[in-house]
């Protein structure tokens, strides 16, 4: 039969080692955390943020483009010159379709 002192004595034990467990358990998901933020951050990746619409930076982003567009058009720039420098994957695809296109592009006043 256990006495009121190896009670108290083994429920100690047992609330240590429960807190123990629970600071290990809390340390590795921090540690995964920080390794999911660094490898976000490898990528390129934003933090996520709830206030963020999806949507509405979808439409932004058109917009931008849109106008992007509209600009290159006014300063010359052929439209299938855009497209290609687009579509190309490389930075030496880029600048061979540059080279290959309209060179107004190279000739844009600085800002």
């Amino acid at each position: 039969m256990l006495t009121g002192s190896n009670s108290k004595s083994s429920n100690l034990i047992r609330v240590r080692n429960n807190q123990r467990r629970s600071r290990a358990r809390r340390r590795e998901y921090v540690a995964e955390l920080e390794r999911k933020v660094q490898e976000y951050n490898a990528h390129g990746l934003p933090p996520c943020a709830p206030d963020v619409d999806p949507q509405n930076t979808i439409l932004q982003l058109k917009e931008e483009n849109r106008k992007l567009r509209e600009l290159l058009a006014l300063a010359g720039v052929e439209q299938a010159l855009v497209n290609t420098h687009l579509a190309a994957e490389t930075a030496e695809e880029k600048l061979v379709s540059l080279e290959s296109g309209n060179n107004n592009l190279l000739m844009l006043p600085s800002c």
